[in-house]
């Protein structure tokens, strides 16, 4: 069992298509118990009931089929995770890129489960968001997903090239502006999957390089994650609050919909306690914000959720055995 997260640049693209025709999504964020810095932070992980939660008050059902296809069309490979991008541009073939896309989309968001699938001469590239199929803000999801894997194709098949067939569980009416965009293509609502189907020989030709390579950023807090655990899942939860007001034991179970006696019994199958959790997620963080030379030791002990400087370091002693003023300087490159 893991809990179901987003990164945060998912909900900022559309956040900012809206934000563009004036909508008022500030409300709609806190209204949701969205951390006020979720724009300022893309590779924070968020709880997709509360992003959905948002995208639903921001409009609701028709609103995320047409919203949901103007921001998946903003949505760049550059968006993705650097790890991603990586595997990505090292695959050979067409294939091989859309598999790797497949494989990482859980690092994305956790509630994806995707596979490939060969029909004939064609492949079918199947992303289904488990547990949310009745939301009326999946199409929101979905076009994200269907436009990530365009993307893909498009970058060896040349940016005007579109799917012979896209399907989506979502029900409704796709905007004008997707049926103009996808003109040759056949759109398919209420079926048991999200997919696109595409031809595999589009996708035989060996991979060019032409796309920017990720940037390498020392304040990335995007986790380097080979698996999703229930309690790495809530370490990433937690992460996004930690400067303004901290998630305790009871408002963590809240926010995962159970109590906290199952929260605390789901953390000890894994041999871990809330308290270890909490500890771990505030040293991620800090020892990110360290890396920036700038970064006041203040500042640090602020955005990991301590009010008192001397009490970070002792909490950051206690697990790094060295103060972070030490850690700081072993780190700096000769």
């Amino acid at each position: 069992m893991h809990i179901p997260l987003v990164r945060a640049e998912h909900l900022n693209v559309y956040l900012g298509v809206l934000r563009e025709i004036g909508e008022p999504v500030d409300r709609a964020l806190d209204q949701a118990g969205l951390p006020g810095s979720v724009e300022e932070n893309p590779n924070a992980y968020l709880h997709v009931p509360r992003v959905l939660e948002c995208v639903s008050a921001c409009g609701g059902h028709h609103a995320a089929m047409h919203f949901g296809f103007l921001a998946a069309q903003r949505m760049l490979l550059q968006s993705l995770r650097p790890e991603t991008q990586i595997a990505f541009l090292n695959a050979p073939s067409g294939r091989m890129r859309l598999e790797e896309m497949v494989r990482r989309c859980m690092f994305e968001d956790s509630a994806l489960v995707g596979n490939v699938v060969e029909e004939g001469r064609n492949l079918r590239v199947r992303c289904d968001m488990v547990g949310f199929e009745e939301s009326p803000a999946l199409a929101y999801s979905e076009w994200m997903q269907i436009y990530a894997f365009i993307s893909a194709v498009r970058s060896i098949a040349g940016a005007r090239w579109c799917p012979t067939e896209i399907t989506l569980a979502s029900e409704g009416i796709p905007s004008d502006t997707a049926y103009a965009a996808l003109p040759d293509t056949r759109i398919l609502l209420g079926q048991p999957h999200c997919s696109i189907l595409v031809p595999i020989e589009t996708l035989a030709g060996p991979c060019s390089q032409p796309l920017v390579p990720p940037p390498q950023s020392s304040r990335d807090l995007s986790p380097r994650l080979s698996a999703w655990t229930y309690g790495a899942g809530l370490r990433e939860m937690l992460k996004p609050y930690m400067r303004d007001a901290p998630l305790d034991l009871p408002e963590a179970a809240e926010m995962l919909g159970t109590t906290t006696r199952t929260l605390q019994r789901r953390l000890r199958r894994e041999g871990m306690t809330f308290r270890q959790v909490l500890d771990e997620t505030r040293y991620e963080i800090a020892c990110s914000c360290l890396a920036d030379q700038d970064m006041k030791i203040i500042d640090v002990a602020f955005a990991t959720g301590y009010e008192n400087p001397q009490h970070f370091t002792r909490a950051f002693r206690r697990l790094a055995g060295i103060s972070p003023r030490d850690y700081r300087k072993s780190r700096v490159p000769f």
